[in-house]
């Protein structure tokens, strides 16, 4: 790609209490092989020094920073850079406890380049690390793997490495951005966007992703969860002709608790509950050997009270 012709790509990144890691994330970026990025680093309120820290990074990088006089949390933090102050083309976006290979943006870039606007994302692999109290490395992995719209949907691991994706900032816009109300945001955007769009994989790992560092914004498990059966049946209406009914019944009913807990087998019609049924039965059966008893007082009243409705 001739460098006089380089697309912008603006990177983002959003930081709350990791004054440890800061640091180490932007020296990254600025490491890039890739020439025309734009960065724009946002403090969401942190507690800790994380402020003071980038303020000295700053004097050696000079990027754009904004400081968040109230907690935002990260959907609106990122709607509101990628609306209202990216330039990019593409956006990049890295928490700022993770960091970047130093050809991750020219990958990913070149990637996507090459197939235009086709093409709504790219992503790659990325290198977990994962810390015990102590700090110290007691596993490392790689995830990421490739896929297409049905293999994201029915995923059973980190397809998608959020650090390491790079998307197109106009498509990002058309699907109208993060829904700040979903509380896996990029499970639900990348499947927003693979659903309209084509996206592509770099076989390379491109990012760093550390887990268990500091006070970094880890999802509770049961609300992740939760989140995803909301967005599997969201992403299933709005997309029955690529989704075979089976797929979303299996999908839903994997997680017998939150199922009989939630309202979805009340919104599905007469011929989908009896199918989505079986599926639950089947799934209750291996819960209830573990003594889970507690799904037969919260599903099973429900499902009779639906029928006097």
């Amino acid at each position: 790609m001739n460098e006089s012709n380089l697309p912008l790509v603006t990177v983002i990144v959003p930081c709350y209490n990791h004054e440890k890691y800061v640091e180490t994330c932007l020296d990254s970026i600025f490491r890039q092989t890739y020439k025309n990025i734009e960065v724009i680093v946002v403090d969401d309120y942190s507690k800790d020094n994380s402020t003071q820290v980038i303020n000295e990074v700053n004097k050696k990088y000079n990027f754009k920073f904004i400081k968040h006089t109230e907690n935002w949390g990260l959907t609106k933090t990122l709607n509101d850079v990628i609306y209202n102050h990216a330039n990019g083309k593409y956006i990049k976006c890295i928490a700022s406890d993770d960091f970047l290979t130093d050809e991750c943006v020219e990958l990913l870039t070149n990637e996507i380049e090459k197939n235009g606007n086709s093409f709504a994302f790219v992503y790659g692999k990325a290198q977990t690390f994962f810390y015990d109290k102590s700090g110290d490395v007691i596993e490392k992995d790689i995830i990421g793997k490739p896929t297409d719209f049905l293999g994201l949907y029915t995923q059973r691991e980190n397809l998608i490495p959020a650090m390491s994706v790079l998307f197109n900032r106009m498509h990002f816009i058309e699907v109208l951005g993060f829904d700040e109300s979903i509380y896996i945001e990029d499970f639900y955007i990348w499947l927003t966007l693979a659903s309209k769009y084509h996206f592509g994989f770099v076989p390379i790992v491109v990012a760093y992703y550390q887990i268990n560092v500091g006070t970094s914004m880890s999802k509770n498990n049961i609300e992740m969860k939760s989140a995803q059966i909301l967005i599997l049946t969201s992403i299933f209406n709005l997309n029955k002709d690529k989704i075979p009914p089976e797929v979303y019944f299996y999908e839903v009913s994997r997680q017998p608790v939150l199922y009989a807990e939630s309202e979805i087998y009340f919104l599905l019609k007469k011929n989908q509950r009896i199918l989505s049924l079986k599926k639950y039965v089947l799934n209750l059966y291996s819960f209830i050997k573990y003594r889970r008893v507690r799904l037969i007082t919260t599903f099973f009243p429900k499902l009779i009270l639906s029928y006097f409705r």
